[in-house]
């Protein structure tokens, strides 16, 4: 009787099958990881210039003095001009991609500065100014955009977007 020593060629082709089964199942795994994390980033990036872009509207429209008359219970678009408790004027303005504030001595700006990061682009923004009457009430804004990614490669289903809507109710009010 001989002895066998070695594989069968079946038994070698079982193994490099399992292998290959098992090898590509990890590789997908590990791909699918990737590609959460990349779209949690993108989304917490969308997220925090959302959320920062907000709070700045939220505490100075909440501390401004007052909001002009002539934007009173209408929908000013996508601008609103507040005035300050120095006495200047601040505007938020997010015509472009961005969130803008303009501030300084109505109706020359003095300082112009972007809220939003360039990597994210405002769009669909809408203030709505409602003045009570008679004014025994503040004044509030409603105030809602969406917030997106941009210049992303990636595709559709993992682009980041957020809706963000808010009311704010001046606190020092006539």
């Amino acid at each position: 009787m001989k002895l066998n020593k070695g594989y069968s060629l079946i038994e070698l082709l079982v193994v490099i099958t399992l292998i290959s089964v098992l090898g590509t199942l990890t590789a997908e795994t590990f791909l699918l990881g990737i590609r959460a994390q990349a779209k949690s980033e993108v989304m917490k990036e969308v997220k925090q210039n959302a959320d920062y872009v907000g709070q700045v509207i939220d505490n100075m429209v909440r501390n401004s003095i007052d909001i002009e008359e002539a934007q009173c219970n209408s929908d000013t678009g996508q601008t609103l001009t507040i005035q300050n408790p120095d006495g200047n004027y601040t505007t938020f303005d997010c015509t472009g991609s961005v969130m803008s504030s303009i501030s300084g001595i109505f109706p020359v700006p003095t300082v112009s500065l972007n809220l939003s990061s360039t990597r994210v682009a405002i769009e669909e923004c809408n203030f709505r100014i409602i003045c009570p009457t008679p004014p025994l009430n503040p004044k509030y804004v409603f105030l809602n955009f969406k917030v997106s990614q941009t210049g992303s490669s990636l595709p559709k289903e993992q682009q980041a977007s957020i809706e963000y809507q808010t009311t704010v109710s001046l606190r020092n009010y006539q």
